[in-house]
């Protein structure tokens, strides 16, 4: 009885991956995953979101997305993984391996490139007292690339005027541009919003939580 259960579950699962060559199955199990993603409560739901992308990834080699999205799921992880930093380290590793795989799919892409600068934020952000000199102008070098190429790119937007915030703050004055910056990235997540469609629909979309709490931060500066 086990083994033809067993059976039974690895020819449904063959099949619903191989259905993944349908163009529309693809962005079905896409847009299922993406939610699953966002959705995430834990590191293990992240792992698995990383999988899952992966093996699309494999019934779909030429999309970048897939990739993209792995890599992402990957650099989650980092974010809210604590301890050893050697460990945490290893998280983004494999993000930025990721990353890397799908630029060689995708050239010039903007949204790449903020997604390897989100990267190289959270290698600071694990130990910033011994890596802010040295990773800090590359952080934001790298999010000035990605605007340089999108400059309505709200992801690469808000996570510059996150870095600079900091910034402003570490040097004791006040983040006037950075909160600038903030107005600017919400103004573009809300016309992003606006222009989702079927044919964007797997685009990235996430980053507006971050703004809104950069809202909530420099409400409390200009309270002050």
């Amino acid at each position: 009885m086990k083994k033809i259960l067993l059976t039974s579950f690895v020819l449904a699962s063959t099949l619903f991956w191989a259905a993944l060559d349908n163009p529309e199955t693809y962005k079905e199990a896409m847009t299922e995953q993406i939610n699953n993603m966002h959705a995430a409560e834990s590191i293990m739901d992240l792992q698995a979101s990383a999988n899952a992308f992966l093996r699309i990834s494999k019934m779909h080699s030429e999309e970048w997305l897939p990739l993209y999205y792995a890599s992402l799921s990957y650099a989650n992880i980092g974010y809210r993984s604590e301890g050893d930093v050697s460990k945490i380290d290893a998280w983004f590793d494999e993000a930025e391996k990721y990353a890397d795989q799908a630029m060689e799919l995708s050239k010039n892409n903007a949204e790449l490139v903020a997604l390897k600068g989100y990267i190289l934020m959270g290698k600071l952000n694990a130990s910033p007292a011994t890596r802010g000199q040295s990773l800090s102008p590359r952080v934001m070098g790298t999010f000035q690339k990605a605007l340089h190429m999108d400059e309505d790119n709200p992801r690469a937007l808000i996570m510059l005027a996150r870095m600079q915030y900091g910034m402003a703050q570490f040097m004791g004055q006040k983040p006037t541009d950075a909160c600038g910056m903030v107005s600017q990235a919400q103004q573009l997540f809300a016309k992003e919003a606006s222009g989702r469609s079927d044919s964007n629909a797997l685009m990235p979309a996430w980053g507006n939580d971050m703004a809104e709490q950069m809202e909530g931060a420099c409400g409390k500066v200009a309270a002050m």
